[in-house]
């Protein structure tokens, strides 16, 4: 009986099989990963954190006014009151609930590229999901805290016409 393969056919076979696994591996998607060029440091109360230059999906607890106001549409964010000013520009946002209750499976399935949160308790916890930046609420502010979210989110110039018209 005549063998199929030879010595240089198995060879061969194996080199080519290889050389398409190695560039098959190399054309992985890396999404969700943000490049250096895509990506800038924020200094914060909890160190330093590398946020995207221009986020597009951002989950945000407690302050959905003041990113709002900067113009940014959160995908996600902590419950809203029928009284809240904004009620009508958060329609169609996912409502997370009261923030200590977060579900990070829920969270997870937005897809965020950031986390604005005011509570310590949360930040490792969202550090998993997304890069998060914590924003002290309490220690700062309205001013203070519309110029540090302008610069978390690359929106300074829009944080202060929104300083300008308060």
């Amino acid at each position: 009986m005549k063998h199929l393969f030879t010595g240089k056919k198995v060879v061969f076979i194996t080199i080519i099989s290889s050389f398409l696994f190695v560039l098959g591996c190399g054309n992985a998607s890396n999404k969700g990963e943000n490049t250096e060029e895509d990506t800038r440091q924020i200094k914060t109360e909890l160190g330093e954190v590398k946020v995207p230059k221009s986020p597009k999906r951002v989950i945000v607890q407690y302050i959905t006014g003041d990113v709002l106001a900067l113009g940014i549409e959160p995908v996600g964010m902590s419950e809203v009151y029928d009284s809240a000013a904004y009620e009508d520009k958060v329609k169609d946002v996912k409502d997370l609930g009261q923030w200590a209750e977060w579900d990070e499976e829920e969270m997870m399935d937005l897809d965020p590229d950031l986390i604005l949160t005011i509570d310590k308790a949360t930040y490792e916890r969202f550090s998993k999901i997304a890069p998060t930046v914590y924003v002290p609420y309490g220690e700062m502010t309205t001013t203070e805290r519309v110029t540090f979210i302008g610069d978390v989110l690359n929106k300074s110039s829009q944080a202060e016409k929104s300083i300008k018209r308060v």
